[in-house]
């Protein structure tokens, strides 16, 4: 009997003999295991374009567009596997609601494109590991922006009305917008709204650790996840300086012929302006042969639609208004007598005109602009030609020189010196 169960022993020792020795190189495989799971982290990066004013396009040369596109292009390439990424688009708060939720929805997917565009293997990265999150309006990042930089006298008021819960962001917006009679908005129209269009990518992914991988031309720095509203790189606030709030000016051409002139144009925003003008030479010679007398007044309602500011230099302040190219609606009239001895001129006249206008307008000093313009359009031109007496003191009727001109063309061209008055604030 005990024979018989040692020969059992010996016999179930035999066949689990081969079980034990496969056992023996478990461990170190767990320890390999642990140590690529170590090495290949799943991290979090964030990365922020941003867009021009009621753009959907990716332009990789505004603001800090560049560096961002370089680096979501380093990781798309290099890291070995994609987990996620979500797409978080915002408009900033100065337009229509409705058209505000339109742009966030396009800017996430003209972002999430962008991705798949830059990233053609379809097995790190497709559509499906894509999620997109637009939100309408980004009153949370102004608010950040307005802690975090804007400390102007009425700063406590301003947070007041970002901060009120109650307040519906229609009804926060019209607040905003009568704070200063409106110069508050302006302001963050100009310096906090285009940092408040972006769209934000936070990505997971294997973390980049591959001493064997080429170095990117900038740093590449892990950071900690942040809310939606959060910019990756931080938003540096130009301070205020000029804003032009009116500009005189005069046509040299007008000049150059002694027929003096002057205008006034108000922006009205840095897309609208009004115009008004007046011509007003009014000269006789002593021996009456010669005279211009003219008087015109009129206005032109311009929309300038591709501005282009210039960079300031020590001896050039940048312009916030009034700069670039232009398209204008004008109206004017009045009344003359052009007269130059008895072989030209001598007509009496009045008129009325409608047209429009196309211009530019550039800086070219400190304080100084020079603008061009061409106008083009309708002209009702009643008129009555005279005959000098002899003695030049009387204007004789020539009844067969009378009547009225109907004229469309060329009726205004203008190089005008542009003055604008500037306030800082």
């Amino acid at each position: 009997m005990k024979v018989l169960k040692r020969i059992m022993l010996i016999a179930m020792l035999i066949i689990a003999l081969p079980a034990i020795a496969s056992l023996s190189p478990s461990a170190p495989t767990t320890v390999a295991d642990d140590t690529v799971s170590t090495t290949n982290q799943i991290v979090s990066e964030k990365f922020a374009i941003d867009y021009r004013f009621d753009q959907i396009v990716i332009d990789s040369i505004y603001l800090d567009n560049k560096e961002e596109i370089d680096y979501i292009k380093y990781y798309l390439e290099y890291t070995p596997r994609i987990d996620s990424i979500t797409i978080y688009a915002w408009a900033s708060p100065e337009g229509a609601r409705g058209h505000n939720e339109w742009l966030a929805h396009e800017r996430a997917l003209a972002a999430k494109q962008f991705l798949l565009d830059n990233c053609p293997d379809t097995t790190k990265l497709n559509a499906d590991k894509i999620k997109i999150a637009p939100s309408a309006e980004n009153w949370p990042g102004l608010l950040k922006l307005v802690e975090q930089n804007y400390h102007r006298r009425n700063r406590e008021l301003v947070l007041h009305i970002l901060r009120n819960p109650k307040l519906s962001d229609a009804a926060r917006k019209r607040r905003l917008q009568r704070v200063d009679d409106g110069t508050t908005w302006r302001y963050m129209l100009r310096h906090y709204m285009p940092h408040l269009r972006y769209a934000t990518w936070s990505c997971t992914w294997v973390k980049l650790d591959d001493p064997t991988l080429p170095s990117p031309a900038f740093e590449v720095s892990v950071v900690e996840e942040l809310p939606a509203t959060d910019k990756y790189v931080p938003v540096e606030i130009v301070k205020p300086q000029w804003h032009t709030i009116l500009a005189a000016k005069s046509n040299l051409l007008l000049d150059a012929v002694t027929a003096l002139n002057f205008s006034l144009e108000y922006p009205i925003n840095e897309k609208f302006s009004i115009v008004a003008e007046t011509y007003f030479p009014w000269w006789l010679t002593k021996d009456n042969q010669k005279c211009l007398q003219l008087h015109t007044y009129g206005g032109e309602f311009r929309w300038w639609f591709l501005p282009q500011p210039t960079k300031a230099t020590p001896k050039r302040q940048k312009r916030d208004v009034l700069v670039g190219h232009f398209i204008g609606l004008n109206g004017w009239g009045g009344y003359g007598d052009i007269q130059w001895g008895r072989d030209f001129g001598c007509y009496q006249f009045d008129f009325w005109s409608v047209g429009l206008s196309y211009g530019y307008s550039m800086p070219i000093s400190r304080y100084l602009n020079l603008e061009f313009s061409i106008s083009g359009g309708y002209a009702n031109i009643p008129y009555q030609h005279y005959i000098p007496s002899d003695d030049w003191m009387h204007l004789i009727r020539d009844d067969k020189k009378a009547g009225t001109l109907h004229y469309l063309g060329l009726t205004k061209l203008q190089i005008s010196l542009v003055f604008p008055i500037m306030i800082k604030y």
